[in-house]
C-alpha cells in the first residue's frame, strides 16, 4: 500500500495529478517512498505530492540565444531566471508562456497538494519580471471534461473552477439531484456508486492554466526573464519505522549511499531521531524547444545548517555549505527532484 503521513506544515488539498498533468510536466512522477504497512483496520493516510510548475516556454526564433538559466531554491520560494539575447539587428517579439500543473480531483482522496485552491488562475503565486519590469499575463484557462472545455458550464453551475477543496465539496454537497444529473451528463462529475447512495459526487474535470504574453527583445541586447513562485512541496516524516523510505531517493534525487546509511543510523540508533524530508520539483528544461541552451545552474539555500540537500547534478564540494550548488545539463525531460532532510521540529 502506497502511504505517507501528512504533516501539519502541508496545506491539505485532496487531489491527484491527471494524465495530462504528467504529460505537461514532461518527466514521469517519481514513486513516493513507501510507508510501513498498516493494520487492516487502519485508514490510509493521504500522500503528499510535489508538483512541478512549468518553466519558461518561448517560440524558437533563430535570432534568439539562451545565454544562461539559473534556478534559485529557498524553502518557500523558487526563482527561475533566463537570460536571452537577441542577436539580430531588429527587435524580436515572440509568444511566451508558463504552465501551471494540471489538476484533477481524486475520488479516493489519497493525495495532497500544497497549493492555494482558492486561486485557480494562480495557485502558486507566480510573478514574472522581464527586463526589470513586471509582466502582465493573459490567463488561458481550460476546465476539460471528455476533451471539451466546460469552464462556462462550471461557472454557470456556481462551482469553483478548482475541482477539489472545501469550496468545491461544499458546492457539490448543496446541489439538488437534478443539477447533479445535468452535470453528470456533461461529464463534469462522477456520481456515487449505486451501493453508496450517501457518498458525495466528485468533480471530474481537469483544470489546466497557462500564463501567456508577448515578449519583446531589443536588437543586440540581453534581457533577463525571472519567474518566481511558491513551490508546491511535499513533506514526509521519517522515523525508525520507515527509514527504508530513503532508498527511493537514491536514484531520483542522487541521495548518496553514505548519506542514506548515516541518516538510517540516526533514526535507528539508541537515541533515535525523527527527520522531516521536504521534496521540491522544478522544471529545468530549455525554454526554446528547437534552440540549444546551456546547462542550468542550480542553487539551494538550506533552511537550517544541519539540513542535508540532494539533487542530481549537485557539486559535492558544496553539500556541507549553507548554499548547495550544481548544474543540470539540458534534456528533453528536464524536471529536477530536490530533497531536503532536516531534524523534525
Amino acid at each position: 500500500m502506497r502511504n505517507l503521513f501528512l504533516t501539519t506544515a502541508l496545506v491539505g488539498v485532496c487531489a491527484v495529478a491527471s494524465v495530462a498533468a504528467l504529460a505537461q510536466q514532461r518527466a514521469p512522477a517519481p514513486t513516493q517512498p513507501p510507508a510501513p504497512a498498516q493494520d487492516a483496520g487502519d485508514v490510509e493516510a493521504p500522500t503528499p505530492v510535489a508538483l512541478t510548475v512549468g518553466g519558461l516556454s518561448l517560440a524558437s526564433n533563430p535570432g534568439l540565444e539562451v545565454e544562461a538559466i539559473e534556478i534559485a531554491v529557498a524553502p518557500n520560494k523558487v526563482t527561475q531566471t533566463y537570460r536571452v539575447k537577441n542577436n539580430s539587428a531588429a527587435e524580436v517579439k515572440v509568444p511566451a508562456s508558463v504552465a501551471m500543473p494540471d489538476l484533477q480531483a481524486s475520488a479516493e482522496g489519497t493525495e495532497v497538494y500544497n497549493i492555494d485552491v482558492t486561486k485557480p488562475e494562480n495557485p502558486v503565486g507566480l510573478s514574472i519580471v522581464a527586463g526589470g519590469a513586471p509582466v502582465a499575463t493573459r490567463v488561458i484557462l481550460r476546465a476539460d471534461a471528455l476533451g471539451m472545455d466546460r469552464s462556462a458550464e462550471i461557472k454557470a453551475a456556481g462551482l469553483p473552477l478548482t475541482p477539489f477543496g472545501a469550496e468545491s465539496d461544499k458546492a457539490l454537497k448543496a446541489m439538488k439531484p437534478d443539477q447533479l444529473l445535468k452535470l453528470s451528463d456533461l461529464g463534469l462529475i462522477s456520481p456515487p456508486e449505486a451501493d453508496q447512495p450517501d457518498a458525495q459526487s466528485v468533480a471530474d474535470w481537469t483544470l489546466s492554466v497557462t500564463h501567456a504574453w508577448d515578449q519583446a527583445f531589443a536588437p543586440g541586447k540581453s534581457a533577463d526573464i525571472a519567474l518566481s513562485f511558491k513551490p508546491a512541496t511535499a513533506q514526509y516524516p521519517l522515523t525508525k519505522d520507515n527509514a527504508d523510505a530513503l532508498d527511493a531517493f537514491k536514484e531520483d534525487a542522487c541521495l548518496s549511499a553514505q548519506a542514506i546509511k548515516t541518516l538510517k543510523t540516526k533514526m535507528q540508533g539508541k537515541n533515535a531521531a525523527a527527520l522531516t524530508l521536504t521534496e521540491i520539483n522544478v522544471a529545468a528544461d530549455k525554454p526554446m524547444r528547437w534552440r540549444p541552451a546551456p546547462a542550468t545552474s542550480i542553487s539551494i539555500d538550506k533552511p537550517t545548517p544541519d539540513t542535508i540537500v540532494s539533487f542530481c547534478g549537485a557539486d559535492a564540494k558544496s553539500l556541507s555549505l549553507p548554499k548547495v550548488v550544481g548544474k543540470v545539463e539540458d534534456s528533453e525531460n528536464g524536471d529536477l527532484r530536490i530533497v531536503m532532510i532536516s531534524p523534525a521540529r
